[in-house]
């Protein structure tokens, strides 16, 4: 299936917050329909946070410089590429 030239034309004509909001209700729709809320997805990321940061504080966990864990996540997918 092709979009019609002149809706597409039409759409991106449209502001840029206006196209934000409508590849926002587009991208929403592709969701099932028992999905978290955008709202609730955020609320459950700040928990992950505060429960990540609180066992910063306890010293259960060291956090790592972001470089390092995207060098380490690159090195184990290369080594799953070679299996």
């Amino acid at each position: 299936m092709t979009l019609q030239a002149d809706f597409v034309d039409k759409v991106m004509s449209l502001s840029v917050e206006d196209r934000a909001e409508l590849a926002k209700q587009l991208l929403l729709s592709l969701e099932p329909p028992n999905a978290n809320t955008p709202e609730e997805v955020e609320a459950a990321w700040a928990a992950e946070i505060k429960r990540r940061l609180e066992q910063v504080d306890r010293g259960e966990v060291t956090p790592i410089d972001a470089r390092e864990a995207i060098a380490g996540a690159r090195r184990s997918l290369e080594q799953r590429r070679r299996k």
